[in-house]
């Protein structure tokens, strides 16, 4: 089912990708697609092209990677292409020259329920956060970073077992499937738009930001509380990984479970320090704050994923050592 409905779509990672594929399915093929440039990556130093690159090859959609948004001759291959409007999924922000240019606008889907966690990273600040439910929203680009009018939003339930790679993954068909409903309001200018309420005090206005995640801020806090650390950690995974050091090696924590005791002793009452390890048979506790976070899943530096009770099974004098922030 093919459709005479001209945009360009913008993105670039697995995220992007899921949409793009979603929109192509459904009929909706763009005219062109604009993406990161290629990037030499992995062990072997090879030319890694995006996701979405990689789709729009194989189904013979063009690709275009500038590396400047600003540069002259892409802004006039972009109005030469006159789309009708754009969709961007996962991308830098544009600069307003090419914002404007469609006279259908340009749009964003974006992974949280805007005008809450605006930002590089929805999915991974709102398990940080601890919330229970989130969002995606589909809305009209302003200059400012996602503070657009609101076309469409979509409710979300974050389940209390799932890490931030299980979200993105459900996220990112839902929100080809949010595209796919409102690509033709678009289309036709049918729609009615809500402004977002950027200024308001409410108490249901949470008003959190979701800024880049940098490797650094994975590092896991002892000090605070292992329900706390739980939400942290599922806020990393599997990527970057919420870590700490023993033994002057990074170990990336994948999985856990707050425990108010071990109940192997009678540790709750006592003054174990932060960081604290203690292993009893298959079983590895470290110490919080006035809590112990039970080690499900671990990633040790170079090495793959494990079960806990696999790491445990060469590494018995992890008992009694201490974990720290830094080396």
């Amino acid at each position: 089912m093919a459709t005479s409905i001209r945009y360009i779509f913008w993105g670039t990672p697995d995220f992007a990708a899921t949409a793009l594929a979603g929109l192509i399915d459904a009929g909706y093929e763009p005219l062109a697609v604009v993406t990161a440039t290629d990037k030499i990556a992995g062990r072997g130093r090879k030319l890694s092209v995006s996701p979405v690159k990689e789709l729009a090859l194989s189904r013979k959609i063009p690709v275009w990677q500038p590396v400047s948004l600003k540069d002259p001759e892409f802004v006039k291959q972009v109005i030469e292409a006159s789309p009708d409007f754009m969709l961007v999924v996962a991308f830098r922000m544009l600069p307003q020259s090419i914002i404007e240019i469609p006279h259908g606008g340009t749009w964003n889907l974006h992974g949280s329920l805007l005008p809450d966690l605006r930002g590089a990273a929805p999915i991974h600040w709102a398990i940080r956060l601890g919330y229970r439910r989130t969002g995606l929203t589909v809305f009209r680009i302003q200059y400012q970073i996602d503070t657009g009018d609101i076309l469409e939003s979509l409710s979300l339930e974050i389940p209390s077992d799932w890490n931030a790679g299980m979200l993105h993954d459900t996220m990112a068909k839902e929100g080809a499937s949010l595209l796919v409903k409102v690509l033709p309001q678009i289309a036709k200018g049918t729609y009615q738009l809500k402004a977002q309420d950027l200024f308001s005090n409410s108490p249901n206005q949470i008003r959190n930001l979701a800024p880049k995640i940098q490797r650094t801020d994975a590092c896991i806090d002892w000090n605070r509380e292992a329900s706390t650390l739980v939400d942290f950690i599922r806020a990393f995974a599997p990527t970057p990984g919420a870590y700490t050091f023993l033994d002057q090696t990074r170990i990336v924590i994948l999985e856990a479970i707050a425990e108010e005791s071990t109940g192997i002793t009678r540790d709750f009452d006592q003054d174990f320090p932060k960081g604290y390890c203690l292993v009893h048979g298959n079983n590895w506790w470290i110490r919080a704050n006035q809590s112990w976070l039970r080690i499900l899943q671990i990633k040790p530096e170079n090495s793959k994923a494990m079960e806990v009770k696999a790491y445990l099974r060469g590494h018995a004098d992890v008992n009694h050592k201490i974990c720290s922030m830094e080396l």
